[in-house]
């Protein structure tokens, strides 16, 4: 039998080659914005001209995940947002409605941290296969129900902003910070 995706949800991932060149300086530079309690920082990274090397390499990588689809239109970053978790944040299961792509980049993180976890857009009730089966390995991509990232420093994931996810209350008392991107056609 011959098996065909006929409607995958795409994710792309890649690892920041020049991390090690960005990563304390923007540290600096986001540790004198207002961070509310939870750790979230209304400062807009993409107009931000500090941060000028990372935004250009972003939409490089956006653009070749653009490519990959097909679409013939040109994006642009249209907000951001800075959040450096604190123990005990979390992002409720949520979207971003009005966009057509989303980026998370993680400046600093620690794979032992909680995943950023994405749902199955598909609303699969009868899917024979709960969540403890692909703890198990026992799901593959026809019949995952939601999948996994884990928080790695440099690591840029995007993915279309209809896609449901979320981060569980963070427990470890280590550094999160994450740079998140929403794009639309200009």
């Amino acid at each position: 039998m011959k098996i065909n995706l006929c409607f995958p949800t795409v994710f792309g991932f890649v690892d920041c080659p020049f991390i090690n060149e960005i990563q304390e300086s923007y540290k600096n530079i986001i540790s004198n914005f207002k961070y509310e309690l939870n750790g979230r920082c209304d400062e807009s990274p993409h107009t931000n001209l500090k941060f000028v090397k990372l935004n250009n390499w972003i939409v490089g990588e956006l653009n070749k995940y653009i490519k990959a689809h097909l679409y013939k239109d040109v994006y642009e970053c249209k907000e951001s947002w800075l959040f450096d978790y604190k123990i005990g944040s979390y992002q409720p299961i949520h979207n971003h409605p009005g966009f057509v792509f989303s980026a998370l980049f993680f400046l600093e993180g620690y794979e032992d941290d909680v995943n950023l976890t994405f749902y199955n857009p598909v609303d699969d009730m009868m899917n024979p296969l709960n969540n403890t089966a692909k703890q198990k390995g026992e799901t593959n991509d026809f019949t995952h129900r939601e999948i996994y990232f884990k928080p790695k420093t440099g690591r840029l994931i995007i993915w279309r902003s209809h896609v449901m996810h979320s981060v569980s209350s963070k427990t470890k008392n280590c550094k999160r910070i994450i740079f998140a991107y929403n794009f639309n056609k200009q």
